[in-house]
């Protein structure tokens, strides 16, 4: 990129969700912990914690959340739905709200540290099985493969599509990245692997390099 020096690092943790990378981003500005640009991408996390959440009653609206990353949790979360009586109707309209409502927590959270400290923040819709319109090839093809059917795939979407537009949050979209693709993008339902990857870092940095005084 004409112009540009950057030195790039993924600061991604597994399983995590806006809210936590927010607040870790919030906390590392503060102690003073350098950065001159910040580039989010929404995360699937989000919509798999607001199934959770409404699976089993995790209804404080208020309240902060984080995606069980074990059996064991799933365990005690179960355990406590029925100590107190709750039983999911699969509602996915309460779990959207509840999801938009951290989620945007978590995004004013990180917009006011980085105000304070300078740095520009940019968030981006990317491209996953669950974003991507349902009749493109390269969905149809990994739907196949994986043998997820089609309704599921459209709920997916539904729900991240609800939950994006709930928090009114602004986002660049992206999800059209992959239209002329007629090979292998993904290795699951969401990551890409490295061909994916490398397409999504070139679009970013499309994206983001006139604001940082570069040429595209």
């Amino acid at each position: 990129m004409d112009g540009l020096r950057l030195r790039v690092v993924n600061y991604g943790v597994t399983g995590y969700v806006n809210w936590q990378a927010s607040a870790w981003f919030a906390d590392e500005l503060a102690a003073g912990v350098g950065r001159t640009w910040r580039c989010s991408s929404t995360a699937a996390n989000d919509a798999a914690l607001a199934v959770e959440r409404e699976a089993y009653g995790l209804l404080d609206a208020d309240g902060t959340y984080s995606l069980s990353m074990s059996d064991e949790q799933t365990d005690e979360l179960a355990a406590y739905a029925k100590a107190q009586g709750y039983r999911s109707t699969g509602d996915l309209d309460l779990a959207a709200r509840l999801a938009a409502l951290q989620y945007r927590r978590g995004v004013d959270r990180a917009d006011r540290a980085a105000a304070e400290a300078g740095v520009p923040v940019v968030r981006f819709w990317q491209p996953t099985l669950a974003t991507i319109p349902p009749d493109r090839p390269l969905v149809a093809d990994a739907l196949e493969e994986w043998d997820i059917s089609r309704s599921r795939q459209r709920a997916l979407d539904a729900l991240q599509h609800d939950i994006a537009e709930r928090s009114g949050v602004e986002l660049v979209d992206i999800t059209d990245l992959f239209d002329d693709v007629d090979r292998p993008v993904f290795f699951d339902q969401t990551h890409c692997n490295e061909f994916g990857a490398d397409r999504q870092a070139a679009a970013i940095l499309d994206r983001i390099a006139p604001l940082l005084g570069g040429s595209s």
